[in-house]
């Protein structure tokens, strides 16, 4: 978001508490699908609103508390902070009612789930309508996990289902069987795919049960459960920017083009690099073989010579299309910059196939033959066939956190550094549980590297999701870091620490989630 560019206004709308008539349960909003998207959108330079159908207090399903014995959400880390700031919590204390709610001071409505929704939201033709105004204005309109049963009776102006001819997604069948299944009973009182696919005219779509997942058909946007509510918030972003699904081509030097090609469910990328008769694709974007048939086409589509194919690191979004770009692709070569990187692929397909994740079964590491397909580049990088060239040098991370073997490439020639990971969505690093202060300080020093090897902001940045940036990104990111340890070695912690952070970067981007994760850091004394 431009700094001169007006902020975006997101409304977001939480269920209000009731009994569920199924189990006698106190039901509520679901914690990860109201702060997840929150976080985001507030990273992003967001204006957020929470309010809720009916106004009050708002209460969560105890499954989706962080701190629930059940130790159901005890990962979620996210909804723990929001939990914990006062400030944040106190925003769902005396949430205002959706009655006097004017679409046009808003730009999206993004609808939260929870077990609520499917108490409340069924026959609440205020809600319903409120929803179809945004759609019929224009406005991104997005619905989360459980709080996707709305759309089973929203009707527009015409009369007409407003997903009539959209492809959407929901809460699934296998999801609603794998929780009735943990309490050994019926949980809700119909079940959204049930309905949804009974409904004429439109398409629902699911994923394998608890896989990230979101679908956007226009500017309406849906997500199916509560692990994809980073998901849905970079849909709705994307729409935000005026941004569609799709390749977005960069030019970038004489006879040089590069093009982005967007997964249309979780914004990843892969880069194209191409001259007038060669090609070398940097990751594969794809949740499955589909996908990266799909990605396959959109390379052949440029009429090129596959060269290579380069895999940054072991993320489930940078491999799961390489199948089917080898079975199209059989001369490229699929290369990492390091053999651990082979052991990370491995590994992450494993653990996808023990939580039935694969979307693809041929792809788990007992079926596909992933040391064997994937090679290690020459030590020297890779050089561009064909005129003009191109040389790509790769640097692998040190192992701070989740960029533990990240690579990043730089092309001299365009003055370009393929960053991955490392500006994630352009947000600077993550500092909170599970970075210690070793992993800060490498961190700090592969920066260091990196900077002093391309200096400037006008190094254009290609991303592993989102669209490019420049070197002020890198810039930011080593003085935020360099800041929070000149903080540690001062001796701040906790609020102390928080507050010091605040005060040096008042205009961070996601200030308010990051210095507070990073202030309650255990390995930092939070």
């Amino acid at each position: 978001m431009s700094k001169n560019a007006p902020k975006k206004k997101i409304l977001m709308i939480a269920a209000n508490p009731a009994v569920s008539p199924t189990t006698g349960w106190p039901v509520g909003f679901w914690w990860a699908e109201l702060t997840h998207p929150y976080w985001a959108f507030v990273e992003a330079g967001c204006e957020v609103e929470i309010r809720s159908p009916s106004g009050g207090r708002l209460e969560a399903d105890g499954y989706s508390d962080p701190e629930d014995e059940s130790g159901y959400s005890a990962h979620d880390v996210l909804s723990l902070g929001f939990k914990t700031s006062k400030v944040h919590r106190a925003l769902l204390h005396e949430t205002k009612s959706i009655k006097d709610v004017d679409v046009t001071g808003y730009d999206a409505v993004l609808v939260t789930g929870g077990q609520s929704p499917m108490v409340t939201f069924r026959g609440n033709t205020e809600l319903a309508q409120l929803v179809a105004r945004f759609y019929e204005a224009g406005k991104v309109t997005a619905l989360v996990c459980h709080g996707t049963c709305l759309l089973l009776e929203t009707r527009l102006s015409t009369g007409e289902l407003l997903v009539k001819g959209k492809t959407w997604t929901g809460f699934a069948n296998s999801e609603e069987a794998f929780a009735d299944a943990i309490v050994g009973q019926r949980i809700q009182p119909f079940w959204i795919e049930d309905e949804a696919r009974a409904l004429p005219g439109t398409r629902f779509e699911v994923a394998p049960p608890f896989a990230p997942f979101a679908i956007r058909d226009g500017h309406l946007i849906t997500d199916q459960q509560q692990n994809s509510g980073r998901v849905v918030a970079e849909l709705v972003l994307e729409a935000l920017a005026g941004e569609s699904a799709g390749e977005r081509p960069v030019t970038k030097g004489s006879g040089i083009r590069i093009a982005r090609y967007v997964h249309p469910y979780f914004n990843a990328n892969a880069w194209l690099v191409m001259n007038d008769t060669h090609a070398v694709l940097i990751d594969t974007a794809s949740n499955g073989n589909d996908d990266g048939a799909k990605l396959a086409s959109f390379v052949a589509s440029f009429g090129r010579q596959l060269q290579a194919v380069m895999l940054s690191h072991g993320h489930p979004d940078v491999f799961l299309g390489i199948k089917a770009l080898r079975e199209r692709f059989p001369e490229a070569p699929l290369l990492v910059a390091r053999p651990e990187i082979v052991d990370d692929i491995v590994g992450m397909a494993k653990t996808m196939e023990q939580y039935g994740l694969l979307t693809s079964p041929d792809l788990s590491a007992d079926r596909f033959d992933y040391r064997a397909a994937v090679k290690v580049m020459p030590a020297d990088g890779l050089v561009l066939a064909g005129t003009p060239s191109v040389s790509f040098r790769t640097w692998v991370t040190p192992a701070p956190s989740e960029f533990t073997r990240l690579t990043c490439v730089w092309m001299p020639e365009l003055d370009t550094l393929f960053a991955s990971d490392l500006a994630y969505n352009h947000v600077h690093a993550w500092a909170g549980m599970g970075v210690d202060r070793a992993a800060l300080d490498a961190w700090l020093g592969f920066l260091d590297g990196v900077i002093t090897a391309h200096p400037g902001a006008a190094v254009q940045v290609l991303t592993g999701h989102g669209p490019t940036a420049d070197g002020n990104v890198l810039l930011a990111q080593r003085a935020y870091l360099g800041d929070l340890v000149k903080a540690l070695d001062a001796g701040l912690r906790g609020e102390a620490l928080e507050e010091a952070l605040k005060k040096r970067y008042p205009g961070h981007r996601g200030a308010e989630f990051q210095l507070h994760m990073t202030a309650t850091n255990p390995a930092f004394g939070g």
